[in-house]
């Protein structure tokens, strides 16, 4: 009990990049509780193994209780996934793919200078993967992972500008990445291959609704209203407190 107590007892280390640069720009509050509770994960671990299993994030009960509480309809799970996404796209976060033949394994590592450092001797087998599930494998292949959003867009509609890439953030924030994806997949099947265009089907399903879905985005089941959708949506100026 006392050992219990001690550890839970211990300080834990937050890098200056989350007040800095995270802090300000991560507007998601599913986003900044995954992004905590990795910081929290890997403040166990050595230097040399900051990498936190995707899997074990979505068993975190904390995490999880944190999240269905939150002002949403999404279940927590979805939550996560969608944060996990944010933090990747925000540059505060890498997701990396680990394949050991047949399996593969999703790793997610704040994106730190001394990390980033060590995470490029992997890729290029320099050193090896702290954490290997088989023993039979050499040297597993290591790669980073993108947003599935961000990879749609380039491989169906075109280069992924900065602009584009805050724009996508945005949607990200606001509909089911499910949503995102199904737009894009719309606006290619029209040939409209252009983010304008994915913008207004998005648009129409949040006003119109998609068929028989109910998830508004909105306003849910419960009646708790999403207040991404008013504090950053292109209506933001209405509610924001003048200067």
């Amino acid at each position: 009990m006392n050992r219990q107590r001690s550890e839970r007892d211990q300080p834990i280390s937050v890098p200056r990049s989350f007040f800095e640069r995270h802090l300000t720009r991560i507007r998601d509050i599913a986003a900044l509780k995954v992004l905590l509770t990795i910081y929290e994960r890997v403040s166990t671990l050595d230097e040399a193994e900051q990498f936190v299993a995707e899997e074990e994030l979505f068993a975190d009960r904390g995490l999880l209780d944190g999240l269905r509480w939150s002002a949403t309809t999404r279940p927590p799970l979805g939550e996560i996934r969608r944060g996990i996404d944010l933090l990747v796209a925000h540059d505060a976060v890498v997701r990396v793919c680990v394949e050991e033949g047949d399996h593969s394994s999703y790793w997610l590592m704040p994106k730190e200078p001394d990390n980033v450092t060590r995470l490029n001797a992997i890729i290029h087998g320099e050193t090896q993967f702290p954490f290997r599930s088989s023993p039979a494998v050499v040297q597993p292949r290591v790669a980073i992972e993108r947003p599935n959003v961000f990879r749609l867009y380039e491989q169906n509609i075109g280069m992924l500008t900065p602009l584009i890439a805050d724009q996508l953030i945005e949607a990200i924030e606001l509909y089911p990445e499910r949503w995102i994806e199904d737009a894009i997949g719309e606006a290619v099947s029209l040939n409209r291959r252009n983010w304008r265009y994915i913008q207004r089907i998005l648009q129409r399903w949040e006003t119109e609704g998609r068929g028989d879905e109910t998830d508004r985005r909105n306003q849910g089941a419960s009646g708790f209203v999403q207040p991404e959708k008013y504090l950053h949506g292109k209506y933001s100026s209405l509610f924001r407190r003048g200067d």
